[in-house]
């Protein structure tokens, strides 16, 4: 029963929506068994009726109904948010898929969304979107994750008081890192969305947390999207870009040493959540 609530409080955190019903199934015959009758009764109503949304929902056939997921075909889902509660905690706002050859920093800043953007799994909600773009929306939180196809590898959780679509990702605002070393005191010469570009060398580095320079041999971090292929033999070498790169140990790493002994975590997508007043 234990390995089934930290199941449950795992996904809950996640948002793994798929996840989260098969843990309510398991906790069934639990609930029934300890005469929590009313409990059992919510709880097997709300897998019934989950377990049923795609048959329900043809219009949504063909698509993800969670957008967290380790499925990358996402589609629009602003109206509708499939979930046991009332009122879930964090919104889906941005997906961005690597490898499509469409630059995530692109995907996230440029104000207007083609339908061509939205190909490959790559999902806004423009509703959202605009309106914290505008400051019309009071952003409690936000939380950036990265994704590999056996789930959440990186969770990131930000002050989202009084920010806007580039602010929050700051050091200063940072609540919660899966890195011990990262914190809002931490040494970094680069924490932004906006990164390291120079074209005159061709480096475009996105979502930048660094540590430090010092030669290609010698850059050392947490995570970065590199959006096209850079300067440095850790960046080059990708069959195709956006390519997003994190750290798999509990603090940052040097990314030429941890790529060459293939430790070099590799995510398949980024995610961004907000947590709304």
């Amino acid at each position: 029963m234990v390995d089934i609530l930290r199941k449950f409080v795992r996904e809950e955190r996640f948002g793994n929506w798929a996840l989260h019903i098969d843990a309510v199934s398991e906790m069934l015959r639990y609930l029934a068994a300890s005469g929590h009758n009313p409990y059992t009764k919510s709880a097997y109503l709300c897998v019934h009726r989950m377990s049923k949304l795609k048959d329900e929902r043809q219009d949504m056939m063909g698509c993800d109904l969670h957008p967290d997921s380790t499925n990358t075909d996402v589609c629009s889902v602003d109206n509708f948010t499939p979930s046991c509660q009332e009122g879930s905690e964090w919104q889906l706002i941005f997906k961005g898929v690597a490898g499509t050859g469409i630059k995530l920093y692109d995907l996230w800043t440029n104000t207007t969304w083609g339908e061509d953007l939205g190909c490959h799994g790559n999902y806004r909600n423009k509703a959202l979107y605009d309106a914290w773009n505008d400051r019309k929306l009071n952003v409690k939180q936000v939380k950036l994750s990265l994704y590999d196809d056996t789930g959440v590898k990186v969770k990131l959780v930000f002050k989202g008081t009084d920010s806007d679509i580039l602010s929050w990702f700051a050091k200063e605002r940072l609540v919660s890192s899966l890195w011990s070393d990262l914190t809002t005191t931490a040494t970094t010469n680069y924490f932004s969305i906006d990164g390291d570009v120079t074209s005159i060398l061709l480096i475009d580095r996105r979502f930048f947390i660094n540590m430090n320079y010092g030669g290609c041999d010698i850059d050392r971090g947490w995570m970065v999207v590199v959006d096209s292929e850079g300067p440095c033999s850790w960046e080059k070498s990708f069959s195709s870009y956006p390519a997003i790169m994190y750290s798999t140990n509990y603090t940052s790493t040097t990314f030429n040493d941890a790529r060459n002994d293939k430790i070099l975590g590799i995510a398949d997508y980024l995610t961004i959540h907000i947590d709304t007043e």
